[in-house]
């Protein structure tokens, strides 16, 4: 897994593993890692935490979690986060300074640890004898020295991800501030925390502007410090000093500085933050007593009993920062006392009693539900071996006896109540010296029911049958009933309870015995049926086998010892029923099956069950000598007429297929296959060439073969093309006749093929043949022909031109030019080819500036943009019409 955060973030690495007490082991970059203030291992329950409050970019690596049998790695990046210049909004950016003062501009940085770069004007500042750039914490400042007028300019601190820009002006400079008494050397001043300090100094002039700064830090007024100025004299007051107020103050006149070494003392002072506490355990278990105490160094010695505490197996001193630890493991009663812990003379105090452990319940009582006449078991477990329990009911002491047994095993404690009575239920406690447990017992009463229900039973005359239920309770009276009517102890009707268990034995059964055995008890009940029979039927008579050939009469029967019997007749295994040539019926004591019209398939075994007997038979049905009494012939007809072979057998119903070249045929619109009696057709109508071939009819193991020779009709022109005139845009059929109606023809035009277009239409109906022309052109006249297979036939086509008219002249137009002029004119009928349309003998073609156009038997051109020059006639040719007008462009 791959995290990527930023600097000063907290950091959370988590695991899940599959048990919480398993142990794991944190790794980095392969070495083990240790807590400390900056790194938590952290378990909850099946989690592990690896937590880093605070990052830094060192904290960039590899982490594994290792459980010994799985492992999960992180890959840990922290980025350092932007930097950012602050108070960039409060600072002020536009300065102006003297002649020969120091030019010092500070910025201040988010983190410490970024770098940045100084320019004047966009030029880097490299550090020399004028320039000097530094750093303190988060402090960048740069200092110009002995400014002079060519100082003044943009300066710029640029840290990367932010920028500050400073305007600075020198100007003619004044005489130089100084601090009047300064020796130059830094003063000394140590003080105690909480006192004031007072720095003051006075300056050459009263205009003179100074700062003061701590540590480089410049100071500003709030609750605890004071700046004042009068006249030539200033002054810094530090109210209620503290350590963190120790440092190097200057007072900074720009040409002077005044230095003092301030340090701030802090009187030793030791106290308890937090007191011993008095502490109650039981013997065995634990005793910690802990106390903070300030300052970390300060020196402690732990008594009991007013005797120095020396640390040994059971007693363990330790302590981490201003916490101090007593631990005494396993505390026996003679350890109670007092505990005294000394700190440089002060001292806190505290109680250690030691008491017996208690006899606790750690499994308390659960209710309890149960049936009348069973058992209960109430349970509890105590914290100790030894403890002794006390059982109750309704506040009653119990006693162990024949009703209730009490059992002791380690820490587990048991009480046991038989034979449950609806008088046992009520609230039950247990109860130690320390502790106390109750619960409820619930009892239900007995609920009946039957596990076991009775069966059918079939049986015959003269035998026993037993029936048996099965309660879930014992010691149940149960009633007997036969169709209704409750049975009485007899010889004959033997009923007996053991247990659970209920019996009922009939002895000596006969017919008159068949009914419905029910059990009853309570709300409950059992029903099954007993069936008497007679005695197995005989078989007095079996089946025969049989031979016979296909198309005769089988019959078989057997005759049975009783006549009320039903059967089953079976064939190779399957039960087989009546159809409508298969008949099964019976007479008397007799059974019969018939098959009429027999054939081999019905060849098997026979059997005939009566249910307690079964007799069977072989029966061979073998097939009579086939013959083709009419064999087919063979048959040459011509195309278009019909072929019809016969094949004659010897005996009838016998079924047959009819193949052609191997392939069987089947029976089509064309094609048709029947039979009558022992003749068998096949009818094929409108033969065409392609079915010539052989025929083949085969039935069983005989066959009969022809040849079908159909003769393709001869293919001749019957009727050729005629000569034809037509005028031009007019629809010319060109037609004729062939003998074969299923040939095909090609047409030419002279020597080329005429292929079917919008304009040339080719059909074929039947023998009949035609070559529509649509909208004939003067260039279509020419010579046509067809060709039959050798054959072909030609005619001449001769197109003559339409007479056109002018119906409607051309105008002359008259436009200013660059407008647009339009010339119409309409002709007496439509035509295909293009108009010739000219400007002063000049022939007009269609282009950008020109649009021919034409609608039906109008004509029309657009001249778009006309100039003075197109100035004359325009002449409109189709055919021999033709139409004139005058264009006359005024400029």
């Amino acid at each position: 897994m791959e995290l990527c955060q930023q600097t000063s973030e907290r950091m959370v690495l988590s695991c899940e593993i599959s048990r919480p007490n398993a142990v794991v082991r944190w790794y980095r970059n392969g070495l083990e890692v240790e807590e400390n203030n900056n790194l938590i291992l952290e378990v909850d329950g099946v989690y592990r935490r690896l937590i880093i409050p605070k990052t830094t970019v060192k904290d960039s690596a590899e982490y594994v979690c290792d459980t010994t049998d799985d492992s999960m790695t992180f890959f840990v990046n922290i980025a350092e986060l932007p930097v950012k210049i602050l108070g960039k909004s409060d600072a002020k950016t536009e300065k102006q300074f003297l002649v020969s003062d120091d030019i010092i501009l500070v910025c201040e940085l988010s983190r410490s640890n970024a770098s940045v770069r100084w320019y004047k004007d966009d030029q880097l500042i490299e550090d020399s004898e004028h320039y000097c750039s530094e750093e303190q914490g988060v402090f960048r400042s740069l200092v110009v020295l002995n400014a002079g007028l060519d100082d003044s300019g943009k300066y710029t601190c640029d840290a990367g991800d932010d920028k500050m820009v400073f305007y600075i002006t020198v100007k003619d400079s004044e005489p130089p501030v100084q601090i009047i008494g300064n020796s130059g050397h830094p003063e000394h001043h140590t003080l105690v925390a909480g006192d004031d300090l007072i720095l003051e100094c006075e300056v050459s002039r009263p205009n003179a502007t100074v700062q003061w700064l701590r540590n480089g830090k410049i100071l500003k007024p709030d609750s605890r410090i004071k700046i004042d100025r009068y006249d030539v004299v200033r002054k810094l007051v530090l109210s209620g000093l503290q350590p963190s107020d120790s440092g190097t103050y200057v007072c900074d006149a720009i040409d002077d500085q005044l230095v003092t070494a301030v340090e701030v003392q802090v009187p030793r002072v030791v106290e308890f933050l937090a007191e011993l506490c008095n502490m109650t355990v039981c013997e065995g278990e634990d005793a910690v007593f802990k106390c903070v105490v300030s300052p970390e160094d300060a020196r402690l010695v732990w008594r009991f009993n007013d005797k120095q505490v020396v640390a040994n197996e059971r007693v363990v001193i330790s302590s981490n920062g201003l916490c101090h630890m007593l631990c005494i493991h396993n505390c026996v009663l003679s350890d109670s006392g007092k505990v005294t812990a000394e700190a440089e003379g002060l001292v806190s105090e505290a109680e250690l009693q030691v008491q017996e452990p208690q006899v606790l319940f750690t499994k308390k009582m659960t209710p309890v539900s149960a049936e009348e006449y069973s058992e209960a078991t109430l349970e509890v477990e105590v914290s100790l071996d030894t403890g002794e329990v006390q059982w109750m009911r309704q506040g009653v002491l119990i006693h162990p006896g024949a009703k209730c047994t009490m059992k002791h095993k380690g820490r587990k404690h048991s009480l046991t109540i038989h034979k449950l009575a609806m008088s046992d239920r009520g609230t039950y406690s247990c109860e130690t010296l320390h502790d106390r447990t109750q619960t409820q017992l619930t009892v239900e009463p007995r609920k009946i029911t039957i596990k076991k229900g009775l069966g059918d039973i079939k049986t015959t005359e003269r035998e026993t049958a037993t029936f048996e239920v099965e309660l879930s309770h014992p010691q149940v009276v149960g009633m007997w009933m036969r169709n209704g009517i409750q049975l009485k102890q007899t010889n004959h009707f033997r009923m007996s309870a053991k247990g659970e268990v209920h019996s009922l034995t009939i002895s000596n059964l006969s017919i008159e015995d068949t009914g419905t055995i029910t059990f009853c008890v309570e709300q409950l009940k059992t029903s099954a049926r007993l069936v008497v029979k007679e005695p197995p039927v005989s078989i007095v008579r079996k089946l025969e086998n049989q031979k016979v050939p296909d198309g005769a009469i089988i019959s078989v029967e057997c005759e049975l010892s009783r006549h009320n019997v039903d059967v089953k007749w079976i064939k190779n295994g399957t039960e087989i029923k009546p159809s409508k040539d298969l008949r099964i019926y019976a007479m008397g004591r007799k059974r019969f099956l018939q098959i009429l019209k027999c054939n081999v398939i019905d060849s098997g075994i026979y059997t005939c069950d009566a249910g307690d007997a079964t007799t069977s038979c072989n029966v061979e049905v073998y097939e009579r000598e086939l013959l083709i009494m009419q064999g087919l012939s063979d048959l040459d007809i011509q195309e278009d007429q019909n072929a019809v072979f016969i094949c004659e057998l010897s005996a009838e119903d016998i079924p047959g297929e009819w193949y052609k070249n191997g392939e069987r045929i089947q029976p089509t619109s064309t094609i048709k296959i029947r039979q009558e009696g022992t003749k068998h057709f096949l009818l094929i109508c409108n033969v065409r060439p392609e079915d010539s071939g052989e025929i083949k009819f085969i039935a069983r193991r005989v066959e009969s073969v022809a040849y079908l020779d159909v003769e393709e009709l001869p293919v001749n022109i019957v009727k050729p093309l005629e000569d034809k005139t037509a005028f031009e845009m007019s629809r010319v059929i060109l037609d004729c006749t062939v003998s074969n109606p299923r040939c095909s023809i090609r047409w030419y035009k002279g020597c080329t093929v005429i292929l079917p277009s919008e304009r040339f239409e080719i059909c074929s109906e039947g023998g009949y043949r035609k070559l529509i022309i649509q909208q004939v052109a003067l260039d279509d006249a020419g010579t046509y022909s067809v060709q039959v297979g050798e054959y072909s036939c030609s005619a001449k086509l001769t197109v003559e031109a339409q007479i056109l008219s002018v119906v409607r002249e051309l105008e002359d137009v008259e436009v200013t030019a660059p407008s647009e002029a339009c010339f119409e004119c309409e002709v007496s009928a439509p035509v295909v080819r293009a108009p010739v349309w000219s400007l002063n003998g000049e022939c007009l073609q269609s282009s950008s500036c020109i649009r021919v156009e034409k609608t039906g038997a109008v004509h029309r051109l657009v001249l778009k943009q006309t100039s003075v020059d197109m100035n004359g006639e325009i002449e409109f040719t189709c055919g021999n019409a033709k139409s004139k007008a005058q264009l006359q462009v005024l400029s």
